[in-house]
């Protein structure tokens, strides 16, 4: 028996896409707002290729909430009026993500 894949759905034409919504809490705070992150794996039926497509996009998906999470606390001190130092690995994932957003 095949292993289960999450997150898949069907269109009207069979082909099959990758879908997550992100929650109402950190929709504000992605790069681009919007309620999902939903990708094409360009196939009717799994295969090797397709796999690879669900890969990234699952990636990219939680890249984007890491990204979002950061955001939204640093949006929370800021309206709090507290501060944090930014350390060297913070910095450094700041820029990463938006060096690629």
């Amino acid at each position: 028996m095949g292993k289960r894949v999450r997150y898949l759905g069907e269109d009207e034409h069979g082909r099959i896409f990758y879908q997550r919504n992100f929650t109402e809490a950190l929709r504000p705070f992605l790069n681009e707002p919007r309620s999902k992150h939903k990708v094409s794996l360009g196939v009717r039926s799994l295969n090797a290729s397709a796999m690879r497509v669900w890969e990234a996009a699952n990636r990219q998906f939680e890249t984007d909430v890491r990204a979002a999470m950061v955001a939204k606390q640093l949006h929370e001190k800021k309206t709090a009026g507290k501060f944090d130092r930014l350390s060297d690995n913070l910095l450094k994932f700041l820029v990463d993500t938006f060096e690629r957003g």
